[in-house]
């Protein structure tokens, strides 16, 4: 009897312990419910709630504006944003260890004189930061970005200081000379110059034009002093074909010729320049003189190409009447 008793006591002190851990879950349930912070709604959908003016205004929003290209390696960033975060290296690279880059805007490239580079772009500084930065020494820019477009750019000798820029840009109705002391100024004269194979010469510019030269100097007043090469006289004919205007620099100024190239039309000799000395009581300069160079004094009627020597001679390349082409030589003395 002793021992039925007690196993029943042990019964019953195991399902009073189970009940009472059921309890305390219950409660402590009921309590984290009555506790819990408020839940946060689901977000509502923009697509279906917003007011049609809200999406108009969405859709004329302007987009974010695009940085301004001020230097060649924002250009560079522009068209390649994978590109290197870097700066341009002091010295050059050999050309096999350049980057090929392609950039679909105008470029001109400075001559050997000046070996820089003038980008175009809209979104360039506005002109006057751009002059200013191109004759600063601490900043040393070779590479220069721009909203105009030069055909020619020429870098003015002075006494002291950087040399500044002067740009040859094209117009609606020409050209026009911009730099940072006379602002913008017309370019006088006729419109079919080729700068591509213009020359600074000194403080002038050498450009040739259709069957002519001009020699341009720019300052307070632009001047220019034209020569046609066609020959005393002549005049263009309608279906000739005719070659490019040829220059080279000699001991007293310029020789400028039309050459008689293979199935072109060429010019009546040549023709020098040579810029006359200042006059002594009044300070001003005359005049430049053109002196045509043709059989009249002694030279040859359809040149080919001319070599200015030190002695004062030229060696010429003349064109026979067989088209063969003879050596030969003449003096500028006259």
């Amino acid at each position: 009897m002793y021992k039925l008793a007690r196993g029943s006591s042990r019964i019953i002190l195991i399902a009073t312990f189970l009940v009472a851990v059921i309890a305390v879950a219950i409660a402590f349930r009921a309590w984290k419910r009555r506790h819990a912070p408020p839940e946060t709604p689901p977000p509502v959908s923009t697509t279906t709630t917003q007011p049609a003016h809200a999406a108009l205004a969405a859709k004329t929003r302007p987009a974010a504006q695009v940085p301004r290209d001020s230097d060649y390696l924002d250009v560079i960033h522009n068209a390649y944003p994978e590109f290197a975060t870097t700066q341009p290296l002091g010295a050059p690279l050999e050309l096999s260890q350049a980057a090929h880059l392609h950039l679909h805007v105008p470029i001109y490239l400075g001559g050997l004189g000046r070996m820089e580079m003038w980008i175009t772009r809209p979104d360039a500084p506005p002109l006057d930061a751009v002059l200013k930065d191109a004759v600063d020494p601490n900043k040393d820019i070779d590479v220069h970005v721009l909203r105009q477009r030069p055909v020619f750019v020429h870098w003015m000798p002075i006494e002291n200081g950087v040399w500044p820029p002067f740009l040859v840009c094209r117009t609606k109705t020409g050209y026009e000379v911009i730099s940072a002391a006379y602002g913008h100024q017309p370019l006088p004269g006729h419109g079919d110059y080729h700068w591509q194979n213009a020359m600074s010469w000194n403080d002038k510019v050498i450009v040739p034009t259709t069957h002519g030269i001009s020699v341009f100097r720019f300052g307070p007043q632009i001047t220019e002093s034209h020569h046609d090469l066609l020959g005393p006289g002549a005049k263009p004919q309608a279906g000739e074909v005719y070659s490019e205007p040829r220059f080279l620099l000699d001991a007293d100024g310029l020789l400028a010729w039309l050459p008689w190239e293979t199935g072109k039309v060429g010019g009546l000799g040549a023709v020098q320049y040579v810029e006359q000395p200042a006059d002594d009581t009044t300070g001003k300069i005359p005049p430049p003189v053109w002196t045509d160079l043709t059989p009249a004094n002694g030279w040859p009627p359809k040149l080919l190409h001319l070599v200015p020597l030190l002695d004062g001679t030229v060696l010429m390349l003349v064109v026979d009447d067989h088209g063969a082409v003879q050596v030969q030589f003449n003096t500028m003395e006259h």
